[in-house]
């Protein structure tokens, strides 16, 4: 037998209440409650948490108004559907709760008719409510789960890679930070980042396809046919990422990597925006982790080598960007007597710590050059067509 729902009528009027409860009852939908006012009302509710609540406007200790204020606020009872009986004349009173959560009003008088017939449709609109809440809670235990499943399958690709590809998870490691971090500076949303982040740990997997002794050998090492299968590793990386459910964009990701910002790269000779933004940010990354592997450790040495590739294998504004990291973040010492300001921030007399270039990679003003007002404005004038994308850098 399916069970009834809990109503809970409140009014200080027992002959009208006695007579409500019993019309109410006799339709045998409901198990009726009944409190002669707001106080009694929210102690049975908290016991015996209705689904309805009717309840009229004045009564003694706590009004109806009162009433619905404290279950809208209750932390158990909040869900609990409200109709206040009011008098047809109080229209303030009207306005004043559908603003703190009545969810139904009934002018006095009425036939027990209608306030059965106005129960039943709030009852319809507390059951969608109930349903809505399940769905959402069902939905945020789906997500839960394919995160956790998310993150295992991104566990065991790094687990893979670090058991056939030399310090890959160490690598891939400071590629995610790298790649946040930019990713940040040009205001990716949180999904954006997430993907980001998770294409930079995986950006080597497709080298678990190459021999053993080549990826143990430098690059100047190489045979012709091991530095040519070693070429194609973003698209053996793409092979095996579109392969997992829900990856399809990480793989095109990773496809692109290793294409050229000037259309001279691999595997599709796209150039400029026709390759995806992060494969440019991956792009720049892997700029980094051949300038290391072949000895270039110092910041100033790495940066000289991003500062080359601009333009032709990376987008300026990304190389921009990955030089100001590799500057400022790799190296905090840096920062010692300067500080970072945006270019509204320029003033008379300040002196620049940097280069200052735009997104294009035109070089507005050299490092140490003492800024004037005039200057401010033509650097103000040219960020309008060609945007400054990292912060500027000034002495103390």
């Amino acid at each position: 037998m399916e069970q009834r729902a809990t109503l809970l009528l409140v009014d200080d009027d027992t002959a009208l209440l006695s007579v409500l409860a019993k019309t109410i009852e006799e339709t045998g939908l409901y198990e009726v409650l009944t409190a002669s006012d707001g106080a009694e009302a929210l102690a049975i509710a908290e016991e015996h948490l209705p689904a309805v609540i009717v309840s009229d406007y004045y009564m003694p200790v706590m009004d109806g108004f009162e009433l619905c204020e404290a279950i809208k606020k209750h932390p158990v009872l909040h869900d609990t559907m409200f109709m206040l009986l009011t008098s047809a004349s109080e229209i303030e009173i009207k306005v004043k709760g559908f603003s703190s959560g009545t969810d139904d009003y009934l002018t006095k008088p009425f036939l027990a008719e209608e306030l059965i017939s106005r129960i039943q449709a709030l009852m319809r609109l507390k059951n969608l409510h109930d349903e809505l809440k399940e769905d959402k809670f069902q939905l945020a235990r789906l997500n839960e789960q394919l995160e956790e499943s998310f993150i295992g399958v991104v566990s065991v690709l790094t687990d893979l890679m670090e058991l056939k590809v030399p310090n890959a998870s160490m690598r891939g490691k400071r590629a995610a930070e790298i790649a946040q971090w930019i990713g940040k500076r040009l205001e990716c949303n949180e999904k954006e980042i997430k993907q980001l982040e998770i294409t930079a740990r995986l950006h080597e997997i497709g080298k678990i396809r190459l021999s053993d002794g080549s990826l143990r050998k430098k690059e100047q090492e190489l045979t012709a046919a091991e530095h040519d299968a070693l070429s194609r590793f973003p698209v053996y990386g793409e092979l095996i990422i579109k392969t997992v459910p829900n990856f399809k964009e990480e793989a095109k990701i990773i496809r692109h990597q290793m294409e050229n910002y000037d259309g001279t790269g691999s595997p599709d000779k796209l150039m400029k925006d026709e390759i995806p933004v992060f494969s440019r940010i991956i792009r720049a990354i892997n700029i980094l982790e051949q300038s290391i592997a072949r000895g270039v450790t110092m910041n100033s040495e790495l940066i000289e080598e991003l500062h080359k590739a601009r333009g032709t294998q990376l987008d300026p504004r990304i190389a921009q960007l990955v030089e100001e990291y590799v500057r400022v973040v790799d190296n905090p010492s840096w920062l010692e007597n300067k500080r970072q300001i945006t270019i509204y921030e320029l003033m008379d007399g300040m002196v620049i710590a940097t280069d200052l270039c735009t997104g294009n990679g035109v070089k507005l003003l050299s490092k140490d050059t003492k800024i004037s007002s005039s200057i401010v404005d033509r650097i103000i004038a040219h960020h309008q067509v060609d945007p400054i994308v990292n912060l500027i850098y000034v002495y103390l």
